[in-house]
């Protein structure tokens, strides 16, 4: 079917009604009751008097077009420029695609309602309604879905545009407070989308261990956020596989529940966190904290999903590689720094007992052994080392930490 060729009877009355409806008078009305629809069910627009008129703008150009086509035999669809400058200013906004959407969606009934009753109207034998009907919705469908097609992949596009620009912005922001480079903290505030600076900052860093899970990083941020219940988390992507982010508190954050989550997040994505550290200078510190809890907790853990908290290593990593510290390990560890696969057990047990407390079935459940091995095991450090192994022993403690961190040989 081809336009008017196969609705030659219909011709006299597309032609007067394209001559009325394009009436000024009339258009103005046409703009005034669609926008009102359109008001009424979307809130992006009821809330903003600019984008009200936008639409309005819309709306007069989307049908002055579509009428100009309305009649004419060969139909053809163009988003009109008004339609353009919306989605693209729908996307500066940042305001919901949904929105934008349902905002057509809103038009078209609109636009349904109208028709209707202007055939309903129209004496019975002056011409077929339901061809009228058909007619008229098999365009107006067809104008309405590739408008929000060619919207969508203009709204699309300028926001992937936006948000590069954006992203850019809030890091170089961010990489001049991380320098020292301190400016007013309210224009801070307002360039990092309003994160507020003047609170308890924790730092978290989260790095992906493989290109498949570099999308993951954001979706994991924010549940992270959540599970330590902080909203508006600040977030950056400094480029390659790594995020960075900042949750502002008011307090301490509960970081046992990132502990015990660390097996149900993400397999391939690493998670440093630092301490929470008040204002801008905190903001930097929690940072570097976090950066080095990344760092030695992939020495430490040796798999390419974890979650290291700096409290949990903050000793390994103050004890840097030094002579004299190199010397504090050979003395604390003895034979224990030998590196076989019966020794490198013995130390794992060692380690596991100190970090439970002395508690030898929450050090077999960590290491996943037999309570009894656990205690076979002690017993060869207590003869290697010359004394008994204590549930609380800070410097062996330390020395095992620093040496899984610094000296033992990662399993790859």
């Amino acid at each position: 079917m081809k336009g008017l060729e196969r609705h030659s009877d219909l011709a006299p009355w597309l032609a007067s009604f394209v001559e009325e409806e394009g009436h000024p008078d009339k258009v103005d009305a046409w703009v005034t009751r669609t926008a009102a629809a359109i008001n009424l069910e979307v809130e992006a627009v009821r809330q903003d008097p600019e984008v009200q008129e936008e639409v309005r703008a819309t709306i007069r150009d989307h049908w002055t077009a579509f009428l100009t086509q309305f009649d004419s035999p060969d139909f053809s669809f163009h988003l009109v420029d008004a339609g353009r400058v919306f989605a693209m200013e729908f996307a500066r906004r940042q305001l919901p695609l949904e929105s934008m959407i349902n905002l057509y969606r809103v038009a078209q009934q609109s636009t349904w309602d109208y028709i209707t009753d202007v055939v309903n109207e129209l004496p019975p034998d002056s011409i077929d309604h339901a061809a009228v009907l058909i007619y008229f919705w098999s365009r107006a469908s067809t104008w309405i879905d590739r408008s929000i097609t060619e919207s969508v992949a203009v709204f699309q596009t300028e926001l992937a545009r936006v948000m590069a620009g954006t992203e850019a912005q809030r890091y170089d922001v961010v990489r001049d407070v991380l320098a020292g480079k301190t400016e007013d903290r309210r224009a801070l505030s307002t360039a990092l989308g309003g994160y507020p600076l003047s609170v308890m900052h924790t730092a978290v860093v989260l790095e992906s261990q493989s290109t498949d899970a570099v999308n993951d990083l954001r979706t994991l941020a924010v549940e992270i956020a959540t599970l330590t219940g902080v909203q508006n988390p600040l977030l950056v992507k400094p480029g390659g596989r790594r995020l960075w982010m900042w949750l502002g508190s008011g307090q301490d954050l509960d970081l046992d529940v990132l502990r015990e989550t660390d097996a149900a997040l993400r397999p391939q994505v690493a998670v440093g966190v630092g301490s929470a550290v008040h204002g801008l200078e905190g903001f930097a510190v929690s940072h570097r904290e976090a950066l080095e809890a990344l760092r030695v907790g992939g020495a430490m853990t040796r798999r390419p999903g974890y979650v290291t908290c700096y409290s949990d290593i903050e000793m390994a990593a103050l004890l840097r590689c030094t002579p004299e510290v190199d010397r504090f390990i050979e003395r604390a560890l003895g034979p224990l720094i030998q590196r076989d696969i019966a020794t490198d057990r013995i130390r794992e047990t060692v380690q596991a007992y100190l970090n439970a407390g002395g508690n030898v079935d929450e050090a077999s459940q960590e290491i996943f052994v037999h309570r009894n091995t656990v205690r076979y095991r002690l017993n060869q450090a207590e003869e290697l080392l010359g004394h008994k192994v204590v549930k609380v022993n800070a410097p062996l403690a330390v020395a095992l930490s620093h040496f899984r961190a610094f000296h033992e040989p990662s399993d790859g």
